[in-house]
């Protein structure tokens, strides 16, 4: 446990001076939820380098960049960042990815789940309008495994993972009982989720998705309330 917090000690000091580094406000953006606090998305990014045998020593800053990303979408699904500070952190993120040279897919994963569904315009706005940030997380997720041959579920795993959470969030935060469609979206999220993990380790998916379950069972939904009153 000692080590552990000493780890993420350094990942912290890490993720500032990145901040810094990019001129980005480190006291707004280093806020990290009650959801943001779990780092599942960087959880499942760790375990997937460790099996491809990769050093994640080399990948800080994908990591960096998918935290970011996951504080703009905890803001932007509160509604709480203002136009001009989104437009500037945006510009910040193309600066960031065009260094790195990314191979960028662009496909919406977001828009084929609620296809199947009936969706009200307001309903679309407030929870399915993220294709832009779930599919920048993706990429900067699946770029260590641009060499390997199930390189595009590497991006559609962390596309939907990234999605289940938010949703996820908007179930147990907000009041959306009415909505079921939303939860139906949610499951089906959940299953294409899988079915790309399934895909790209047959072997050891199961594990991945049951440590994703207790991770999100740790979650405190009574502190999320908290955090949006």
């Amino acid at each position: 446990m000692r080590i552990f917090s000493i780890k993420k000690f350094f990942q912290n000091i890490q993720f500032k001076l990145f901040l810094e580094e990019w001129e980005i406000d480190p006291k707004k953006f280093s806020f990290a939820s009650e959801v943001d606090k779990k780092n599942i998305i960087l959880r499942n990014m760790n375990s997937l380098l460790k099996i491809a045998q990769l050093n994640n020593d080399n990948f800080i800053t994908n990591m960096n960049i998918i935290r970011l990303l996951s504080t703009q979408l905890y803001y932007v699904s509160n509604n709480s960042l203002d136009a001009e500070t989104q437009l500037q952190l945006n510009e910040r993120i193309t600066d960031l990815l065009n260094e790195l040279n990314l191979v960028m897919t662009t496909e919406n994963l977001e828009q084929k789940i609620i296809q199947d569904f009936t969706f009200a315009d307001e309903q679309i706005q407030k929870y399915f309008n993220y294709n832009q940030l779930y599919s920048l997380i993706a990429n900067a997720f699946a770029a260590p495994f641009i060499q390997e041959k199930n390189y595009y579920l590497y991006y559609e795993y962390a596309y939907y993972l990234s999605m289940y959470l938010n949703l996820h969030y908007f179930s147990n935060v907000q009041n959306i009982n009415s909505d079921f469609n939303v939860f139906l979206a949610k499951l089906s999220t959940q299953t294409n989720m899988i079915h790309a993990i399934q895909t790209i380790n047959p072997v050891k998916f199961n594990d991945l998705i049951i440590k994703n379950n207790k991770w999100i069972g740790a979650i405190r939904f009574k502190k999320m309330n908290k955090e949006n009153q």
